[in-house]
Formats: structure tokens, sequence, C-alpha cells
């Protein structure tokens, strides 16, 4: 993936009358080739792990990673992990993309997406959850049938992305999240061309960027 965030011509450049070439993006653009076709924008039905990458554009999950693999807040803000619970404290304030508000019902309800109806990858993650009990607004407990040591890394993945409830239907062609991002309407037989508006709601938690055009390519796949 690359970026243009090169700053400005030097002045003596211009002066010399040096230009860039003319495919250049612009400064507001973000242009990148991703080597495998979305055949989904549902995360909680894509089993390959290298789509990670793009789903982190549309969708934010209840917890993160750094490089190094330590686990960093997400749309949960503080987390305690036992034996037979995890409980998670949820972020307040975030709203989907298609307005509707961020709580712990929508969290509870996308984790049993996942684990109900997603693939089969997805839902092995959360297999041992037994139970989501909602102990306030924005507080969750994950009751567990068996030990899982690395459910809070699966959390910060596919299995832990929010979707707009109002979205699970749809997802698959016309994702709706809290992320950065939103992708511009499409046909099925667009998957392989996309546009990604940057939101640029004031308010929303993922507003960490300007407004800004993303083109999303991936190679299209050929049938005999």
């Amino acid at each position: 993936m690359a970026c243009n965030n090169q700053p400005a011509t030097p002045a003596n450049d211009a002066a010399s009358g040096a230009t860039a070439p003319a495919d250049t993006p612009s400064r507001s653009t973000l242009r990148f080739g991703f080597g495998n076709r979305f055949l989904t924008w549902d995360p909680h039905q894509e089993q390959r792990p290298v789509t990670l990458m793009g789903y982190q554009l549309v969708y934010d999950a209840l917890l993160t990673e750094d490089s190094t693999g330590q686990l960093l807040p997400g749309l949960a803000i503080e987390w305690a992990q036992q034996i037979d619970t995890v409980e998670l404290t949820l972020r307040e304030g975030v709203v989907f993309h298609d307005g509707t508000p961020f709580d712990a019902e929508v969290a509870r309800a996308n984790l049993l997406h996942a684990r109900n109806e997603g693939a089969p990858a997805i839902a092995q993650q959360l297999l041992a959850v037994d139970s989501i009990d909602v102990l306030d607004p924005y507080r969750i407990r994950l009751n567990l049938a068996a030990p899982v040591p690395d459910l809070l890394s699966n959390l910060a993945r596919s299995a832990g992305m929010m979707i707009s409830p109002e979205a699970f239907a749809t997802a698959a062609e016309q994702p709706v999240g809290t992320g950065p991002g939103f992708l511009m309407p499409m046909s099925q037989h667009q998957m392989c061309n996309m546009s990604l508006m940057l939101f640029p709601i004031s308010g929303i938690r993922s507003n960490r960027v300007s407004n800004v055009l993303c083109y999303w390519y991936c190679p299209m796949l050929r049938h005999g």
C-alpha cells in the first residue's frame, strides 16, 4: 500500500521547470493495489486473513493490535479476561455511517451474528462464547464454555468487527461500519474497482482523517 503524502514541490524544483508526472495522484487521493479479489465486504463471512487490511478501512473492531501484537483499545476501551468470562467496556458516542448508535446491544448482536452465521473460520473463533450478557448500555460480558487464550486477539480482527445491525443482510456488497471510510454505491459487478469515501462527519469516533477519495482496485478474475 502506498500513500501520496509527500510535501509540496520545493520552490527550486518549480523554478527549474520540473513537473510531476501526469499520472501522479493528488495529495488528497490514496491509490493502492490489492492482490486478492474481495468476495464479500461482510467481515464475518470472509475467512482469508489477507482481506483484513481492506475491512479496516470500513469497520472498527472491539480491540486493535499494534505491530508487536499488543492489544489496544478499539470500540472497547477497557477489558478484563478471566478463565470463564471476558468483560468489555465500550466506547460511548460512536455512530455507524447510517446513523445507528453503537452500544452494548449492538456489540452483542454482532458477536452472536459472527458466531452463529459467520463463515466457519470466523465462527470457530467465537465457538466457546456460550452467552453474552448486557451489563449496562456500554458494558458486555462474554460467558465462556471453555478458556480461550486468544479470544481477545480474535476480537481485534474480523470476528470483532462491528457492522450496523441494519446492514447485516446487505453488508456483503454495501458495508456499513464505524471506520474511517464507506464504500460509494456499487453493484455486485464492481467488486474489483471501487471508490471509498472517507467519512467526514464530526463526532464520529473514527474521523481521524480528512475527507478524501480512495480507489480500491483488485485484479479481476476471468472466467472461461
